[in-house]
């Protein structure tokens, strides 16, 4: 757990529900699809303009940060 406390926790807020909505039914769209967990993790790091650090480049690349 302690490594777990160096990091600030964000919660989904409205904003970021509906921004994973957009990036859920843009993914729809192109024939793509991501978990849920993958959706709000984008979501939630453009929402606070974060960068956003991951092994799976893959899965985000097609993921607008608009």
């Amino acid at each position: 757990m302690k490594e777990i406390s160096a990091f600030e926790i964000l919660p989904v807020t409205r904003e970021i529900a509906v921004k994973a909505a957009e990036i859920d039914a843009d993914l729809i769209k192109r024939g793509e699809a991501l978990s849920l967990a993958e959706i709000l993790i984008a979501a939630t790091a453009i929402n606070h303009n974060l960068i956003l650090l991951t092994r799976n480049i893959e899965h985000f690349k097609g993921i607008s940060t608009k």
